[in-house]
């Protein structure tokens, strides 16, 4: 209404004095009158499509018109306090792969002090990494991932690797010589690539089982452990697999080698597992924890085993001596699921990634930028 009056008393009081003076009082109200019904139905009509037009406007303005930013862009931290890392490698004694939850890599080039972000090819989650070099790497992880690097990152590609119709997250991969790899994973997945990661194949039919890590003692001999205490063992390269009697009934999680034959695999409930003789036969020994561990690692330079696991477990020990257990800090204990030895310390990652500087000393964990 108020729009309606306002332009019938433009009409009435903004028209020229030529349009009055020479007419009769009843022309004059007639010619008037005329005016402002037709003023009074521009103005409805104006009403009427104000509505529409106003909202063409604002599809017009949705459809063309892009904001344009105020400032610079802010930059997620390297590390948030959501973040998830389940694999690390280090192929040389500065350079480090970290991966993990959506898709999330990280690489470190100068001894773990800084970290920088790489796009992966992939959100899926991540599990596990493994490198012959400083440029060339693989990694695998949900719905059958298996990523490959030929210059240090900066490029990650989709390899291509067979799936099953059932389940399809491979939880570890391991590199051997020059360009071969294995991975394992769930419904007995037992993939090889021997070009550097870009095509795989199925090395052992499917099985309702989850392989958990695969190892290597550098003469040929291979093993294989997974759910429900299932080892296997090759003598060939991993042509083919002799089936070992479960040592206990709870699943293994890793498997590990080192010089003259020994071996060690850990799994849930603190399970410890030796060899002597390559993996032909194993032994049980007191674990100094009841806490899942999640992986194992020879460290050449400490000459001893060292695990890691839940609660922010680690266990040390020697195969012929003692094992000792420990937390990485009293204040926080998250769940580790790599380590990788550094200095007489380890690069542990998991719900939270740092370095722990050996039982006796701190747990640094990286901060937000990486640091």
């Amino acid at each position: 209404m108020r729009f309606e009056f306002f332009l019938t008393a433009f009409f009435r009081d903004g028209a020229p004095d030529a349009l009055t003076t020479e007419t009769a009082p009843a022309q004059e109200q007639s010619e008037r009158s005329g005016v402002v019904r037709v003023a009074g139905a521009l103005g409805r009509g104006v009403l009427a499509v104000a509505p529409w037009l106003f909202i063409a406007g604002l599809l017009w303005a949705a459809i063309f018109v892009r904001p344009q930013p105020l400032g610079s862009t802010v930059q997620p931290p390297l590390i948030e306090e959501r973040d998830a890392f389940f694999g690390a490698t280090l192929p040389t004694a500065d350079v480090a792969w970290m991966v993990g939850s959506d898709g999330k890599i990280l690489r470190s080039e100068d001894g773990l002090a800084t970290w920088t972000r790489q796009d992966a090819a992939t959100q899926e989650h991540l599990q596990h990494v493994a490198a012959w070099s400083e440029d060339r790497a693989v990694a695998v992880g949900n719905d059958g991932v298996a990523l490959y690097t030929q210059d240090g990152g900066a490029s990650w590609h989709l390899g291509d690797a067979p799936r099953s119709e059932i389940a399809n997250k491979l939880l570890r991969v391991r590199t051997v010589g020059e360009a071969e790899a294995w991975a394992v994973g769930e419904m007995g997945a037992l993939l090889h690539t021997q070009d550097g990661g870009a095509s795989w194949a199925r090395a052992m039919p499917e099985k309702d089982l989850a392989w958990a890590d695969i190892s290597f003692n550098g003469t040929g001999v291979s093993m294989l452990v997974g759910e429900f205490g299932e080892m296997r063992r090759s003598i060939d390269g991993g042509q083919t697999w002799e089936t070992l009697t479960p040592k206990v009934e709870s699943s293994l999680t890793s498997v590990a080698f080192a010089e003259e034959g020994q071996g060690v695999a850990v799994g849930l409930e603190g399970v410890i597992l030796t060899t002597t003789d390559h993996g032909e036969t194993w032994a049980q020994v007191n674990s100094p924890t009841e806490f899942h561990l999640f992986d194992v690692v020879w460290d050449a330079d400490s000459q001893r085993w060292l695990a890691v696991g839940d609660q922010g477990t680690w266990v040390v020990g020697q195969i012929d001596g003692e094992w000792e257990s420990g937390r990485i800090s009293q204040n926080s204990m998250p769940w580790l699921m790599d380590v990788q030895p550094v200095d007489g310390g380890a690069l542990m990652v998991g719900a939270q990634v740092g370095v722990w500087e050996g039982p006796a000393g701190a747990w640094r964990q990286f901060t937000s930028n990486g640091e």
